[in-house]
Formats: structure tokens, sequence, C-alpha cells
């Protein structure tokens, strides 16, 4: 596993599930959408040691936390009708993009960003001192 530059694939492989892109497409399809009040991590499809993985590899940060993010907007998505699940985009999916917007839009629209924002807040002064750091090396690797 390469654990400079991991993917999608990693993460699944890491779970103890299958890998390939059409795996994951179809653990995603299976189990989206996920309430937007619902960590990930606590999401009740995982396993417990599945949880405490997503949690320790968030806790990480780095590549792994944009992964379990990237991962966790997929699951957020809401499924698209006229998708019959038989094109695999790859990175840059139009139809995860639109999925994606339509999700936010109705996240919105539900009053649920106020609760969401709560619940998203630091637990801890270690997590809240981590997520500064993250924030700031991400800046530090911006494009300005």
């Amino acid at each position: 596993m390469n654990d400079v530059n991991p993917n999608l694939g990693d993460l699944f492989a890491q779970l103890g599930l299958p890998d390939s892109p059409a795996d994951i497409g179809h653990f995603v399809e299976a189990h989206r959408p996920l309430d937007p009040t619902v960590r990930l991590s606590d999401a009740q499809f995982w396993s417990q040691s599945q949880s405490e993985l997503l949690k320790q590899k968030y806790r990480e940060d780095g590549e792994w936390t944009v992964l379990i993010e990237t991962l966790s907007a997929m699951m957020r998505a809401q499924p698209d009708s006229s998708d019959d699940g038989s094109a695999i985009e790859g990175e840059g999916s139009i139809t995860a993009a639109r999925r994606y917007g339509q999700s936010a839009r109705a996240f919105q629209s539900a009053g649920k960003v106020d609760a969401a924002a709560k619940a998203a807040q630091p637990r801890t002064p270690r997590e809240a001192q981590a997520r500064m750091a993250a924030e700031e090396q991400g800046r530090a690797h911006a494009k300005t």
C-alpha cells in the first residue's frame, strides 16, 4: 500500500473491503445517503474495528483525512435516479459533482447547517489544535 499518496482503494483495503473502483461505487450506492448529522465513522454500516480505523486515520490528518472527507461527501450525496451506474467516470466526475451540489442545496434548504456545524466542532482542545495545524498546512500548499 502507498502511504505517501493513498487513494480510496487504499482506504477500502485498510477497511478490509473490496477496493476496486467498481466495488467502491457499489458500496457507496448501497449505503447512501448518509444522514448529514452522522459522522462517517459513526455510521451503522461499519464494524467497530472499521469505525476505529476511520477515526484513527482521520486523526493522523494529511492525505487520509482528505480521503475520508471525500468518502463522506460521496456517502451523503443523494442517489440520482437517472444514473443507472453503468458508466465509470473517475476523477472529475460530472455526475458526482451534480449529486454533491444537489445534496448540498437540499441540506441547506432543510435548515440542517447550524446543527451540523455544531456537531462538527472540535470535542477537545487537542482536536481543535490538530485542525488548526491541518489548516495551516493546507494553506501552505495552496496556490496563491
